[in-house]
């Protein structure tokens, strides 16, 4: 089985070991795995899972996304997967990810640096995580 076929094989909704090939594998395609929601990195022989979540896209009254000031959050504008520790669950991600938009956009801003100055994160093409 090829690391590509092996992170395709990961079933969504689904608690699993981080493996260290699984987290050499991530490492090589560009992701230091950490968890969406509390944001703690995902080390070798914790569990995760991949969670189906519906995302809010924060929007100011004018339709622009991401505004200075307060953000009210939109209807729930897409389905995609996100890596959440052994801990978080889907609603746990829903409960935090509204609240950082109730918040302000300052909070949004803040936690979308942590994530990127972490180093945490993947992508995925056509709904599977990319090794390119």
């Amino acid at each position: 089985m090829t690391d590509e076929n092996l992170i395709e094989s990961i079933p969504s909704d689904e608690l699993i070991e981080m493996t260290a090939q699984l987290h050499r594998i991530f490492n090589a395609g560009g992701c230091n795995p950490m968890c969406h929601s509390c944001y703690q990195f995902i080390e070798i022989g914790k569990t995760f899972h991949l969670g189906t979540v519906e995302a809010i896209i924060p929007k100011n009254k004018t339709g622009n996304t991401r505004s200075i000031g307060i953000i009210e959050p939109t209807e729930f504008t897409e389905t995609k997967e996100v890596m959440l520790c052994g801990n978080c669950t889907v609603e746990i991600f829903k409960i935090n990810q509204k609240r950082v938009f109730e918040i302000h956009s300052e909070e949004y801003e803040r936690r979308s640096e942590i994530h990127r100055l972490n180093g945490g994160g993947c992508f995925r093409v056509n709904g599977k995580i990319s090794l390119k």
